[in-house]
């Protein structure tokens, strides 16, 4: 959550106003949540191969997903999605990263 709001920071001003170690905590942030869309993204497309494969094509793959994320939301907007729901239910701040970030996307983008 720190590195997050660090980021945040960093994103509305310039970058050169936070000290090295702060700059370093933003980064972290934007790396770990980057990667962790991109590794959601993947995980959706091969969910959609597969279902496309159990039926014979028939079905239409883009029905079917994993995540129903906006996936060109910026930094900024899923750092502040994962600040606000870290900060709405405390208990995921006991748990790993990746529980508070997914939980929080699947919050803000359900699948219908």
């Amino acid at each position: 959550m720190i590195s997050c709001q660090q980021a945040l920071i960093g994103l509305k001003q310039e970058a050169d106003t936070l000290s090295d170690a702060d700059q370093n905590s933003a980064f972290v942030c934007m790396a770990y949540l980057s990667s962790m869309m991109a590794t959601a993204q993947h995980a959706n497309d091969r969910a959609k191969l597969r279902y496309s494969l159990l039926t014979e094509g028939r079905a239409n793959r883009h029905d079917f997903g994993l995540y129903c994320f906006d996936w060109q939301l910026s930094y900024q907007k899923v750092a502040r999605i994962v600040l606000e729901f870290g900060r709405s239910n405390p208990v995921y701040l006991q748990q790993p990263a990746h529980k508070l970030a997914i939980r929080a996307l699947q919050t803000a983008f359900p699948c219908r």
